[in-house]
């Protein structure tokens, strides 16, 4: 008898706290396969290529990783309403969904692309959404990977300095980052 009041309880508590959740349930939805995906893809690499066998430390440490990301986004959006601004509370949500889904995502890719044989075509789209998502190309920045091992101010203003001159060099002045990228490199094929 006190089974089945602990029993309905319990039921009744997951479906308040589910009906309370619903403007978000989207969301939960949502983070729910992309961590499932990430447990599955990252579970098959460890199994397949790392020959690794089924490690309870790490099932662990994606569940604990999920739960946290439940409990935050279920938090901001109590918090959200609690104030009085449920529509900012729900485009904090949906914020940190879309920043879970690029981290995991890119991690999802990196795991398929570990599976996938190199010859494949399935190989050659997930290495090149890969490459683009992960933002490798950033590493072919001239200056910018002396700037990250190195750090600091001065070199900042050192890297930035040097493009300014040669933007200078090629006849105009750039705008955007991406601009001045390409003013650098249209300098390196032309200009010398």
């Amino acid at each position: 008898m006190i089974m089945d009041y602990f029993k309905n309880l319990l039921i009744g508590l997951i479906t308040g706290i589910a009906a309370y959740l619903n403007p978000i349930s989207g969301e939960i939805k949502s983070l729910i396969a992309v961590f499932a995906l990430n447990f599955i893809c990252g579970l098959l690499t460890a199994l397949l290529i790392n020959h690794e066998s089924f490690s309870f430390k790490k099932a662990w440490r994606c569940i604990v990783e999920a739960t946290i990301f439940f409990a935050l986004v279920s938090c901001i959006y109590f918090i959200g309403e609690h104030k009085g601004n449920p529509e900012g509370a729900l485009q904090c949500v949906s914020f940190i969904t879309y920043s879970v889904f690029y981290f995991y995502g890119v991690n999802i890719l990196r795991n398929i692309k570990e599976i996938l044989p190199n010859s494949s075509n399935g190989y050659k789209v997930v290495a090149f959404l890969h490459y683009v998502l992960s933002v490798e190309f950033i590493k072919n920045i001239p200056y910018l990977t002396n700037y990250l091992q190195k750090g600091g101010a001065k070199r900042m203003t050192t890297v930035f300095g040097s493009l300014l001159r040669q933007n200078f060099r090629c006849g105009r002045m750039c705008c955007s980052w991406a601009e001045q990228v390409g003013c650098r490199a249209r300098y390196a094929l032309h200009c010398r």
